[in-house]
Protein backbone atom coordinates (compact mmCIF):
# COMPACT_ATOMS: atom_id res chain seq x y z
CA UNK A 1 0.00 0.00 0.00
CA UNK A 2 1.07 3.54 -0.68
CA UNK A 3 -0.24 6.72 0.89
CA UNK A 4 -0.01 10.25 -0.52
CA UNK A 5 -1.08 13.51 1.07
CA UNK A 6 -2.08 16.83 -0.41
CA UNK A 7 -2.10 20.15 1.38
CA UNK A 8 0.27 20.93 4.25
CA UNK A 9 2.20 17.66 3.94
CA UNK A 10 1.46 16.42 7.43
CA UNK A 11 1.10 12.67 7.90
CA UNK A 12 -2.25 12.35 9.63
CA UNK A 13 -3.18 8.76 8.71
CA UNK A 14 -1.54 5.78 10.40
CA UNK A 15 -2.05 2.08 10.98
CA UNK A 16 -3.26 1.30 7.45
CA UNK A 17 -3.95 -2.44 7.33
CA UNK A 18 -6.13 -5.07 5.71
CA UNK A 19 -7.41 -7.59 8.23
CA UNK A 20 -10.39 -9.95 7.98
CA UNK A 21 -11.18 -8.60 4.49
CA UNK A 22 -11.49 -5.03 5.80
CA UNK A 23 -9.33 -1.97 5.28
CA UNK A 24 -8.71 -0.11 8.53
CA UNK A 25 -6.73 3.01 9.42
CA UNK A 26 -6.49 5.72 12.06
CA UNK A 27 -6.70 9.47 11.49
CA UNK A 28 -5.40 12.31 13.60
CA UNK A 29 -7.73 15.24 14.38
CA UNK A 30 -7.48 18.09 11.89
CA UNK A 31 -5.89 20.95 13.82
CA UNK A 32 -5.12 22.98 10.68
CA UNK A 33 -7.21 25.82 9.27
CA UNK A 34 -8.01 23.98 6.03
CA UNK A 35 -9.60 20.78 4.80
CA UNK A 36 -7.13 18.07 3.80
CA UNK A 37 -7.07 15.04 1.56
CA UNK A 38 -5.04 11.84 1.36
CA UNK A 39 -5.14 8.99 -1.11
CA UNK A 40 -4.52 5.34 -0.22
CA UNK A 41 -3.34 3.17 -3.11
CA UNK A 42 -3.94 -0.58 -2.83
CA UNK A 43 -2.32 -3.42 -4.76
CA UNK A 44 -3.55 -6.92 -4.03
CA UNK A 45 -4.03 -10.33 -5.63
CA UNK A 46 -7.68 -11.12 -6.32
CA UNK A 47 -9.34 -14.56 -6.23
CA UNK A 48 -8.30 -15.24 -9.82
CA UNK A 49 -4.63 -14.57 -9.04
CA UNK A 50 -4.58 -11.25 -10.88
CA UNK A 51 -2.94 -8.20 -9.32
CA UNK A 52 -5.71 -5.67 -8.73
CA UNK A 53 -5.07 -1.98 -8.17
CA UNK A 54 -7.45 0.41 -6.52
CA UNK A 55 -7.40 3.63 -4.53
CA UNK A 56 -9.55 5.64 -2.20
CA UNK A 57 -9.56 9.24 -1.08
CA UNK A 58 -9.83 10.24 2.55
CA UNK A 59 -11.18 13.77 3.01
CA UNK A 60 -11.09 15.57 6.33
CA UNK A 61 -13.03 18.80 6.74
CA UNK A 62 -11.52 21.87 8.29
CA UNK A 63 -12.35 22.27 11.97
Amino acid sequence: MDLTYSGDGSTWISGVAITNNSLTFNVEPNTTTAARTAKIYLNYVDLLGTVARDSLSVNQAKP
